[in-house]
């Protein structure tokens, strides 16, 4: 990918245009930061309003297949982030993503002047916590369509 758009912007100087791998290569800089659905590829924390307190889904081999199962919550930051949350029906489930917070700390350390752009489609809070959203919004694909249960049809290891 990185040289299709080095020739897609070979016009740029290469002073002007930088790749890195991660923020931790990234030297501190000027310009903008821009990413499409790069927060959406984070890694999160399905979790399920029981009524009367939260569970986290966890991952468990039954019979023959993946499925999810309920947890008690051992991180003191999810539980701190969910104390937060509306009111929302029993059997509610939904996403935490407690990695976006340090990324952007990490980025606005890294820019000396300029715009971190970062684009990533979604629902403003009132919508997303809507009561009849109650699955969340995990979703996975395959063979170019939706997949209702992302641990259906894992990847299979090369």
């Amino acid at each position: 990918m990185q040289e299709d758009q080095a020739e897609t912007l070979h016009a740029f100087s290469p002073k002007k245009v930088k790749w890195a791998n991660d923020l931790e290569s990234l030297p501190p800089f000027r310009g903008v930061h821009y990413s499409n659905e790069l927060l959406d590829a984070f890694p999160v924390h399905r979790v399920r309003w029981r009524g009367d307190h939260w569970t986290e889904r966890r991952v468990d081999f039954q019979g023959d297949r993946f499925v999810f199962v309920d947890a008690a919550i051992d991180s003191v930051v999810l539980r701190g982030y969910l104390g937060r949350l509306p009111r929302v029906p029993a059997n509610y489930e939904t996403e935490v993503n407690l990695a976006v917070a340090p990324w952007i700390s990490e980025v606005a350390w890294k820019l000396q002047a300029g715009f971190v752009l970062a684009i990533d489609y979604g629902y403003v809070r009132d919508e997303y916590y809507r009561p009849e959203r109650t699955h969340g919004t995990l979703s996975a694909y395959a063979a170019h369509q939706r997949e209702p249960d992302p641990l259906q049809r894992p990847a299979k290891s090369i």
